[in-house]
């Protein structure tokens, strides 16, 4: 059974893949190293994470409760909750937020099993330096 934390990850490529390419995720770890924590929101202005952009920011260990779904027992139910929850729109997509959905894509590939993003943490972050080439990233 997948982590709440990876269920979050592969929801938001489950977005992209319903044409939602502007949401992006923003995730990281807790100072204590047992909270994962993260941000979705929508690419704004031509970059994220953002604040104007922000959709939601919360804090999960391996199972756990989001606010825009009482069901996180899958990954389709997670991204169905999210799109209707916050009413998501495919209108005015910037179409260089693809470029983002390619480098998303690339680094959940590139996760060892049962690994998630960690973007950001108070020590060394593991998958900090895929931010250096991550299109769009403010």
């Amino acid at each position: 059974m997948s982590s709440l934390p990876h269920k979050i990850m592969t929801m938001v490529e489950k977005l992209h893949d319903k044409g939602y390419h502007d949401i992006y995720l923003y995730c990281g770890l807790a100072p204590s190293g047992l909270n994962w924590r993260f941000i979705i929101g929508k690419i704004s202005d031509g970059v994220w994470p953002s604040n104007h952009g922000r959709l939601v920011a919360g804090s999960v260990r391996d199972s756990g409760e989001v606010e825009w779904s009482d069901d996180t027992s899958s990954v389709d139910k997670l991204a169905d909750d999210f799109e209707r929850f916050y009413g998501l729109s495919k209108e005015g997509i910037d179409p260089n937020c693809l470029e983002y959905v390619k480098w998303y894509s690339n680094a959940l590939k590139g996760l060892e099993e049962n690994r998630v993003l960690v973007f950001y943490a108070d020590y060394r972050a593991p998958h900090a330096h895929l931010l250096d080439d991550a299109p769009l990233y403010q």
